[in-house]
């Protein structure tokens, strides 16, 4: 069972409960990242549906043809029972809200750690949130704690990435 309290999300399992911090997004006094300033907290986001052409589109540019994202009769074999999304397609989204919101354009990814907890299954919509959870003002760099949830408020992927940020978006 799953759900939304404040800043957290609860994962109800059998008779024990645990709670993972998914963003201060769903925390209603805070707002989204707009540029300026970036501090512990800061945050943003970007929703995707993940079509059936975004897959193909991703298979052709990557070269992932595996056939569980590409061919249902075999797909339907498979645990999951149909295709799913690439995993790094899912994962590309945090990569948008990096490059075109938080830090935003001019930053480098440094490094990037993803773990998919649940299939993305076509038509899917992907929130991808990013949270700034600490900051190295010497090294020009801040890390962030990265989650994706489909439609249904679950979390398909969790991670952490470092980025290197533009000079003017710190306190020095």
């Amino acid at each position: 069972m799953l759900s939304r309290c404040g800043k957290y999300i609860k994962y109800t399992k059998s008779k024990q409960s645990s709670f993972r911090c998914v963003s201060t997004l769903h925390n209603s006094h805070k707002q989204e990242y707009s540029g300026g300033i970036i501090e512990v907290g800061s945050f943003s986001s970007f929703t995707k549906m993940i079509t059936e052409h975004e897959i193909l589109l991703f298979a052709e540019a990557s070269g992932d043809h595996n056939p569980l994202h590409l061919d249902e009769a075999y797909a339907k074999t498979t645990r999951f029972k149909t295709r799913i999304a690439h995993g790094f397609l899912t994962g590309s989204l945090i990569s948008t809200v990096a490059a075109s919101k938080l830090p935003g354009p001019g930053s480098i990814y440094i490094s990037q750690t993803m773990n998919f907890k649940k299939p993305v299954y076509i038509n899917d919509q992907i929130t991808a949130y990013v949270e700034a959870v600490s900051i190295n003002n010497r090294k020009r760099t801040v890390s962030f704690k990265t989650d994706c949830l489909n439609q249904h408020g679950e979390v398909v992927l969790e991670g952490s990435a470092e980025v290197l940020v533009r000079k003017d978006q710190l306190k020095l």
